[in-house]
């Protein structure tokens, strides 16, 4: 049985784990993530995502963005 918290927007319900879409919007494209890991209250629906998962997801999309950038040589100096 996992200890859920009080909910810090409504303080009625409780924060529980549980799973909901999240959807990025990366350069005019949407990238969506039909399960994301999310604390959802039980009562007035407020959602937070799950950090770890952000922080991954962050992680990742800048080793694309790096894996598509060109190879670019670095030019002389001439002094």
């Amino acid at each position: 049985m996992s200890i859920s918290k009080p909910c810090p927007k409504c303080s009625f319900g409780r924060i529980r784990p549980t799973t909901a879409p999240y959807i990025l919007d990366y350069f005019g494209h949407p990238l969506i993530f039909p399960e994301a890991p999310a604390h959802g209250c039980d009562v007035c629906r407020y959602l937070i995502y799950d950090t770890t998962f952000l922080f991954e997801l962050d992680h990742l999309m800048d080793q694309f963005e790096t894996a598509q950038q060109p190879n670019r040589a670095v030019p002389p100096v001439i002094v």
